[in-house]
Formats: C-alpha cells, sequence, structure tokens
C-alpha cells in the first residue's frame, strides 16, 4: 500500500520535461522557483510528501489547517486552510533563503555543516509555518521556549551554534529579546497572493540533504543540564507516520492543542502528525485554564465550535481537569460529562499518570485516559491501545510497531520476567524515529548507546536486587547460555518493568525517582500515587533526601484542596498534625514501611516546568522546601512501622 502511494507521488517530483517531451530539464516544463538561483538543494521527505497531498488537493481547498481562537469561549477565530499555509511557506520561504543565501550556495563541506536557527515556539500559526519553511529549505530550527530568560536563551543558541532568532511578531518589542540577534520573517502577513495548485505542486520538486534538514529539541533539564537533540527530518516523518497509524489520525479530527511546542509531546504528537494526516489543529491560547478547556470540549458542535476529537495532555492538567470538574455544580458536570465522552481519544504522557487520577476520569467519561511513553531522544515508543477496553491502568502499553525496547540490569542482560525493575532501553536504528546525536556533545552521544546481553532463559536461576542471577556451572551444562545483541540501543536512563502480558510500567528516573532506603529500592512515584489517592491531596512530590544513616528517606511534599487547606489553617498545628497521623494510617494499608513519607511538608504550589515535570534535583540541591534527614526520628518511626505490619501480617494470617 505504501509502495503504490509512493510510485503515484514520485512523477511530481521527477519527471522532467524536456525539448522533446522526454524527461530531461525541469525548467523547460514549469516555471523558476525560488531553487534555481541557489542550485543543488534537493527534497525528498516523506512529511513533505503527505503535506503536498492536502496542499494541492482540491477536497482540502477549504479545509482548516490551523484554527487560532484568541478567547477560547468566543467563537471569533483566524481559520487558516491547507492551500494558505502553502501560499505562506512560500512567501516565507523566499525571505529564508534570501537571508541565507551564502549558507545554500556554499562549497559542499559548508554547505553540509548546514545552519541552525533559534525559533520561539508558541501555540500560533506564525510558528507553524516558520518551522515547516525551516524545515523545507534544509535549515535546522532549534526550538525555544517562549517563557525562557535571555541568558538561557543565549545558552541554548550557542549549544546549537544557532545564528539568528525569529520571534513572534506579537513578542518582538518584548524586553527579553532586545540584544538578541532576532530575524523577521512575517512580510508574508501583509502581502502575498494565493498560489495556483500548479504553482504549490512545483514549489516542492527539489531535494535537501537530510544531514542538515531537522530539528533541534532540547531535553527538559529536571536531572541534568539541558542536551541538544538533533533529530534528522526522515525520523521526524517516521514518528508522525508510525503515530498516524497507531493513534488513527484522519482529516475529520479536530486537536484542541494546550501543550507547549518546544517539547516532543506538543510538536509531534499534536501538531506535526496531525497535520501530516490533513487534521485541523486549534490552538489554545495564553495559560492553560482547566475550567475553559472543559466548556470548550464540551460545547454542542457548530460552525464556529468544531467538535474536538483528541485531547492531549500531562498529569497536572488531568488533575486541573478533574479538579474542575468536581467544583461544578451538578447540571454542568452532566453537561461537560456527554461533552468529554465526544472525544474520540484523550492522550496522557510526559509522566506516569496516577492510577487515582485514571480512575476518577474514567468514573467521567468512562474510559481512562490513553497512556503512552516517548522522549526528546526517542520520539514516541511504548502506547497503549486505542480501544479503550484493552487499556492497562498504570501502565504506558506496549512498543509501538517497529519499536523493540528492553529492560536491563546493572550488567547490561536483558530481564525478561515481569515484575522485576530495570533500566529501559530503546532500539537505536539508522532510520525511523530515533534521533540523530545530542548536538556537539559526541561524548553524551557515545554514552547513552549500549548493546544488551540476552542470557537463556533455562540458566536463569533468579534475579536478585535488579541483577540477573546465572546458575552455577555444571557437568554437561552448556557454556554459551549469554550473547551480545549486534544492535545498538539507546540508554533511556528510565526505569521500568514489564508486567504479566507484556505491558510495561514506569518507575521513574533512576537518577532521581528510584531511591535507596536501608537497602529497599523504592520508586518514588509509586509512593506519590498512593498519596494522591488520598481526598485531601491535590498535588504531590516525593524526594529522596540524604541520610547517613539510611541511605535515603522519602518526604512527601504536597499541595492540599482548597477545601482541606482552609480548614486545617483554621484549626492550627494541631489540625496539621492530625492530617499527617491520618494520612500515615492510611498509607500503611498499601505501602511497606520503607516507603513510607518520613517527613509531609505542606505548600501552597509545587514549581514545575511547562511539561508539568518537578526539577526534583534541583529541590533538593537548594533546600527550598526539604530540611536536612532526621536519622533519629527516622529509626524510630521505621522500626515502629516494621512492628505495626508485623503484627498486622500475623493477624491476618
Amino acid at each position: 500500500m505504501r509502495a503504490t502511494r509512493w510510485l503515484r507521488i514520485r512523477p511530481r517530483f521527477h519527471n522532467y520535461a524536456g525539448k522533446d517531451g522526454g524527461p530531461k530539464d525541469i525548467k523547460k516544463r514549469i516555471e523558476q522557483t525560488i531553487f534555481d538561483d541557489p542550485t543543488g538543494i534537493p527534497f525528498n521527505t516523506g512529511y513533505f510528501v503527505r503535506l503536498l497531498e492536502y496542499f494541492s488537493n482540491p477536497d482540502y481547498a477549504k479545509h482548516t489547517a490551523i484554527l487560532e481562537r484568541p478567547y477560547i469561549s468566543e467563537p471569533d477565530t483566524i481559520a487558516y486552510s491547507y492551500p494558505t499555509l502553502a501560499t505562506h511557506l512560500h512567501f516565507t520561504r523566499r525571505r529564508l533563503v534570501d537571508q541565507f543565501l551564502p549558507v545554500l550556495r556554499a562549497e559542499e563541506k559548508e554547505a553540509r555543516k548546514g545552519q541552525a536557527v533559534g525559533l520561539v515556539a508558541d501555540r500560533s500559526y506564525e510558528f507553524v509555518v516558520n518551522l515547516l519553511s525551516l524545515l523545507s529549505i534544509g535549515l535546522r530550527a532549534a526550538l525555544v521556549s517562549s517563557a525562557a530568560k535571555p541568558r538561557e536563551i543565549q545558552h541554548l543558541m550557542a549549544t546549537a551554534q544557532a545564528s539568528q532568532l525569529i520571534v513572534p511578531s506579537r513578542l518582538q518589542n518584548e524586553e527579553v529579546y532586545r540584544d538578541l540577534p532576532i530575524f523577521h520573517t512575517t512580510e508574508w502577513a501583509v502581502r502575498c497572493q494565493q498560489l495556483q495548485r500548479a504553482q504549490i505542486e512545483q514549489e516542492y520538486r527539489t531535494v535537501i540533504q537530510k544531514a542538515n534538514q531537522g530539528i533541534i529539541l532540547y531535553t527538559s533539564g529536571t536531572t541534568g543540564q539541558p542536551k541538544a537533540v538533533f533529530t534528522n527530518i526522515s525520523a521526524v516523518s517516521g514518528q508522525c507516520e508510525l503515530l498516524r497509524h497507531a493513534w488513527k489520525y484522519t482529516h475529520t479530527d479536530h486537536i484542541l492543542h494546550a501543550l507547549p511546542l518546544h517539547h516532543i509531546h506538543g510538536l509531534s504528537n499534536a501538531l506535526l502528525t496531525p497535520l501530516s494526516a490533513g487534521s485541523t489543529i486549534e490552538f489554545v491560547s495564553g495559560q492553560f485554564n482547566a475550567a475553559e478547556i472543559l466548556e470548550r470540549i464540551a460545547r454542542p458542535p457548530s460552525a464556529e465550535f468544531p467538535q474536538v476529537t483528541m485531547f492531549h495532555g500531562v498529569p497536572t492538567m488531568y488533575a486541573a481537569l478533574i479538579a474542575a470538574y468536581d467544583a461544578m455544580p451538578a447540571a454542568q458536570q452532566e453537561i461537560t460529562a456527554d461533552g468529554l465522552r465526544r472525544l474520540r481519544v484523550a492522550v496522557c504522557g510526559s509522566a506516569a499518570l496516577p492510577t487515582p487520577i485514571a480512575q476518577k476520569w474514567k468514573n467521567i467519561t468512562g474510559s481512562i485516559p490513553l497512556e503512552r511513553y516517548g522522549m526528546t531522544e526517542t520520539g514516541m515508543v511504548l502506547s497503549n491501545l486505542l480501544d479503550p477496553e484493552l487499556r492497562v491502568p498504570g501502565s504506558v502499553g506496549w512498543p509501538l510497531e517497529t519499536r523493540q525496547a528492553y529492560i536491563l540490569d546493572p550488567e547490561n542482560r536483558i530481564i525478561d520476567f515481569p515484575g522485576v525493575p530495570g533500566e529501559l532501553v530503546v532500539y537505536w536504528q539508522n532510520w525511523g524515529c530515533m534521533f540523530d546525536k545530542y548536538w556537539g556533545q559526541p561524548a553524551a552521544t557515545a554514552k547513552s548507546q549500549v548493546r544488551p546481553v540476552a542470557v537463556d532463559k533455562d540458566v536463569v536461576d533468579s534475579v536478585e536486587d535488579g541483577v540477573v542471577q546465572v546458575k552455577k556451572h555444571k557437568p554437561g551444562m552448556k557454556r554459551s547460555y549469554k550473547h551480545t545483541l549486534d544492535k545498538t540501543f539507546f540508554r533511556t536512563g528510565d526505569v521500568a518493568m514489564k508486567g504479566q502480558h507484556g505491558e510495561f510500567y514506569m518507575l521513574g528516573r533512576a537518577s532521581v525517582d528510584i531511591i535507596k532506603v536501608a537497602g529497599h529500592l523504592v520508586s518514588t512515584l509509586e509512593v506519590e500515587r498512593e498519596i494522591l489517592a488520598l481526598d485531601e491531596i491535590a498535588e504531590a512530590v516525593v524526594l529522596g533526601v540524604p541520610s547517613e544513616r539510611f541511605g535515603q528517606l522519602p518526604y512527601a511534599i504536597v499541595v492540599l484542596k482548597p477545601a482541606f487547606a482552609a480548614e486545617i489553617t483554621g484549626k492550627g498545628s494541631r489540625a496539621k498534625a492530625n492530617f499527617k497521623r491520618s494520612a500515615m494510617q492510611r498509607l500503611r494499608s498499601v505501602l511497606s514501611a520503607e516507603k513510607l513519607p518520613r517527613k509531609w511538608i505542606i505548600v501552597d504550589k509545587i514549581p514545575r516546568n511547562a511539561m508539568g515535570k518537578v526539577n526534583k534535583k534541583e529541590l533538593l540541591e537548594t533546600r527550598a522546601f526539604v530540611p536536612k534527614a532526621d536519622d533519629g526520628a527516622a529509626a524510630e518511626e521505621i522500626n515502629s512501622e516494621l512492628e505495626v505490619q508485623k503484627t498486622q501480617g500475623a493477624k491476618e494470617n
């Protein structure tokens, strides 16, 4: 099917007409394009091949690609069709070619190095035009958060070796960009005419070096300095193709987009993939407002408010949506629930979704969100199934088609048993969906590679403390019980384990989410999930505080729901002590002694980044909320808890 489609589309790019009508000189058949001046810039990307189908197809002449709604509850919108997007790409590409002509026409050695251009990522049509324009002529787009500070922007641009920064027109007068090398691309906004179908088709006939063509994204920096991740356009196209099939994007989908665009989740999952399927993306302007999002999704379908079919979010968003729903009157809840049930799919990622939140969402909508797992470096790797009945609560599902993932022990041996934690690694194929490298950091790229060791199951004795134990050698026992795979895999740095049916469960980052308490490995994400199941808790973060005696101790930082917070504040310190005592009592029934929080810290707000993640390393280093570990009190509590649990176990037996 895919091969047939390619054979049908290929002549658009390679059927050149000479004097006698034969395939010789493209200029004899079509007008000169902007690429005839800087010669030798080819174009052969699968992603733009798909876009061309919607750009030049008469059936999509009025089909909206991007919808901007200044106020989410108002009917006023600005809609941009696929042909309009193609037209604006034409004029923006012309501006970029004029600006970077010396780079594009340089000698082969210099041209192959290419050029990176900083691009401020905000949810706007203008950003989409600039991004696709950069990609289509071989300039690397280095995406920068619209909330980044001057020093941070300068560092990110230096890391990506970007010479200039493209800033949205609405932000160009902001103080933060005053001393930066800004380049303007918005002339098309005031003067451009719609291109004809033939002009659109000829615009995409040329091909560029894939080594230069791609995107630089930055890791979130929650466990270390952000790294520049370069992914070429072929891998971007592969990621989109994979998701388009897995999640069944079509031209009938309408995505409500509220995620940051400088991260893989908002960029690939909720923008580039639906565009490649002919879908419509509606951008949410301004800060995330849970009540407004619910109101938009719940609106009856109309010309002014098309039916939203997909929503992508992170766990903190879903928690906020549930809290906003709970605060509604009963009649409004019924209307909102009906609207949420009209979603074709609600996707959740970036961090593990606590089971209590997933269950509350199911109580409202009838199904849990579709959880998946991916990284800046890998794109999406694991996903639950589209059928709500086949999703597994707490799991991120199974490897997507063509993706291969293993769990390794500290000696790089594959752990092929359910319920045993280890490091998740992903097959680093030379094509498809993986990133190329950490830009300018060859040592970091090399360090992230591993070749797993497969161990025959019949010689595995057990797995102790996450390490595969091999049976003692006996006479007649074969010696070649293991072999190193000839494939390279990527170390994700995440700890995961498999379930009984091969599904994957994420336990957190090895560096901050997996802690060792008195010799026991503890997943702080597991503790957070159980704390969030308590009625009083709105948000929770568990940190492993260094302890001389125990290695680390789990401390809980929590935000109370408004009603409980007001009650505790009004009654003083005794009410806080009673809450903590009650919380510990309930947690004892689901957590073993070493997992119970040794200290509870109640705050008004937990600092998070744009993706809703907490920088645990920073919180520990700055001691913003976390006092020094009290080993003496912890020893008494742990011994006491062990005695309590032993007594309870004896009674049950």
